[in-house]
């Protein structure tokens, strides 16, 4: 923690050096650019901020300073590559790549010269199917370091060449000869670069080398050498008009009318961490409602919830503006989906009930699904683009937010059945213990039944069209299938009177296990066409909620059948 501290001083000193751009220089209209990168529109800064991460292996302190050592990369690259900002932390990457050992960051000239002499080892690398964790970050270093040289390369077909000229002024690439042999290096090299598209022409967007390279260059990059020149003479107040200036003229160019709009909203989500804020205030409504029950802190309560509550849905609407579609496409998205869902369902039935038990209940829920949320949410930009087959708002819009408020039921119908089973073996007097709580448990069932039947026959509906077929046994489909089987057992065997009232409870409380399966678990197979992938911590965290889940339930029972709480028969 410390060397990383070090390291940030270190390299905001180096940006502070006279070679580079002073600390006064306004980066807000540089940031405010829009830049095609893995398959959306997003603002400069946000680019910045992943790159920086990439590179480093820290998170920026803010976008301006992430905006600032990008333009440093793009304005200045000869002096981006010399500087030492590589981390490299495995001692098996630096002896596979001959590197230096005993540092822990390292400039790019310094990498491009190893990984140039391993060329044999890293193509070898790239054909293995499943790479053990050193190769892995051979490979990972190799790409963002490929990153890294695509960007700091993307303007150098605007910027002033290293060569001598008979004018005063700098030779650029566009004042070298067609014949010219640096012009012939420069344009194959310019081919290759992909990366930077920051120019649009109707719906396409393109890198400045290819504008320059086809022969047809445009005003916008004229308005990119104006801006590198205005950084490159260390002139503020001309390098803010000429950002600005770019800025404009490039919004105004693209045919997305609402661009600016949601650039500006992904600036401000970013800003305010909405998600991170809303569990904040989740948390300490939730202690507040347990600490006491006058009258002015449970109005506390309701205020620190339902700013909670507030936030989140701010967070979920911005990203429903700067995806343009219901955010419930991946795992992450969903779980913060239904997480508001279950959040806001125990806070109205609060208020309109006037319960304030369920204040608790609300607090638990937020802070409970942000964590699982936390476990899902990618290293990189979470903010993520659809596949084609999915790329549907209306089926999205109806069978995943049908899906999504089963869910959303499903956990409030667990939950509160834990409650309840906890506060009736403990033999507390509360509303948890009622025949009416008893009541509520029965109708919270029932609605949670209908939302995930309706919403899988909506799915196959969905899956006809899209694949061909209604159901197609697929994983994620057994599991919506068996959430609809789990309920509809539990209310039989109830009117039937093969369970208990206690048996039944307890059916319900396990449901969160059966929820988990279906939409969490099936994921760990890593098959079917619902899968978002396997990963570490879904598989730990998982595991340990269903086994301390099993064991908390069997507890309940052995207590309640030894204080006499519960029959001997479920």
């Amino acid at each position: 923690m410390l060397k990383n501290k070090l390291f940030m001083i270190i390299l905001m000193m180096l940006w502070c050096f006279p070679s580079h751009a002073q600390d006064y220089f306004d980066y807000n209209a540089f940031g405010r650019l829009p830049i095609a990168h893995e398959g959306r529109i997003k603002p400069l800064s946000r680019y910045a901020e992943l790159l920086f991460k990439q590179v480093t292996g820290n998170d920026a302190s803010d976008d301006t300073q992430a905006t600032a050592w990008l333009a440093m990369t793009v304005f200045d690259p000869s002096s981006a590559e010399s500087i030492a900002q590589f981390r490299v932390a495995n001692p098996q990457v630096l002896y596979a790549l001959g590197l230096q050992k005993g540092l822990e960051y390292y400039d790019f000239n310094t990498l491009h010269q190893a990984f140039l002499k391993n060329k044999k080892l890293i193509a070898s690398l790239q054909h293995i199917e499943h790479p053990t964790r050193d190769e892995q970050d051979v490979l990972e270093l190799y790409e963002h370091a490929s990153i890294f040289e695509q960007t700091k390369d993307a303007l150098t077909g605007v910027l002033p060449l290293r060569v001598k000229s008979d004018t005063k002024t700098p030779l650029t690439f566009s004042d070298l000869k067609k014949n010219d042999a640096l012009r012939i290096l420069l344009s194959e090299k310019g081919k290759t670069n992909r990366l930077f598209r920051v120019i649009p022409q109707d719906s396409e967007w393109f890198t400045p080398w290819e504008r320059i390279t086809n022969g047809s260059p445009g005003t916008l990059i004229v308005n990119w050498k104006k801006t590198a020149t205005a950084y490159i003479e260390q002139d503020a107040e001309k390098w803010s008009q000429e950002s600005g200036r770019l800025t404009t003229l490039t919004l105004n160019q693209s045919s997305d009318e609402t661009l600016e709009f949601r650039l500006n909203t992904e600036r401000f989500y970013h800003a305010i961490d909405p998600f991170f804020y809303s569990f904040v205030f989740y948390l300490f409504g939730l202690v507040i409602s347990f600490a006491s029950k006058r009258k002015i802190l449970t109005l506390c309560t309701y205020g620190l919830l339902g700013t909670g509550i507030v936030l989140q849905s701010l967070g979920i609407v911005a990203r429903m503006i700067i995806l343009q579609r219901p955010p419930v496409s991946t795992l992450y998205e969903s779980v913060l989906c239904v997480g508001l869902m279950a959040t806001l369902l125990f806070y109205t039935f609060a208020y309109r009930q006037n319960r304030t038990a369920f204040l608790s209940l609300s607090g638990i829920s937020g802070v409970l699904f942000y964590g699982i949320a936390l476990s899902l949410q990618e290293s990189r930009d979470d903010l993520k683009v659809l596949e084609a087959v999915l790329n549907t708002r209306f089926w999205l819009a109806t069978h995943v937010m049908a899906i999504s408020a089963g869910y959303a039921l499903c956990a409030l119908t667990s939950l509160s059945a834990h409650t309840h089973l906890v506060a009736k073996v403990f033999k507390t007097r509360h509303y948890f213990t009622t025949l009416e709580f008893s009541r509520r448990l029965y109708q919270f069932s029932v609605w949670a039944l209908l939302f995930v039947a309706g919403g899988t026959l909506l799915g196959g509906v969905w899956a006809d069209q899209s694949w061909g077929r209604f159901w197609g046994w697929d994983p994620k489909e057994n599991g919506a299938l068996l959430i609809v089987l789990w309920l509809t057992w539990l209310l039989h065997a109830k009117f039937s009177k093969h369970l208990s009232l206690v048996g039944f409870h307890l059916g319900l409380a396990f449901l969160g296990i059966i929820v988990g399966l279906s939409w969490l678990g099936v994921n760990l197979l890593g098959v079917g066409l619902h899968s978002y992938g396997f990963t570490n911590s879904l598989a730990t965290g998982f595991t340990v909620f269903c086994i301390g889940d099993i064991l908390m339930l069997g507890l309940i029972w052995l207590k309640g059948r030894k204080n006499g709480t519960f029959t001997a028969t479920i």
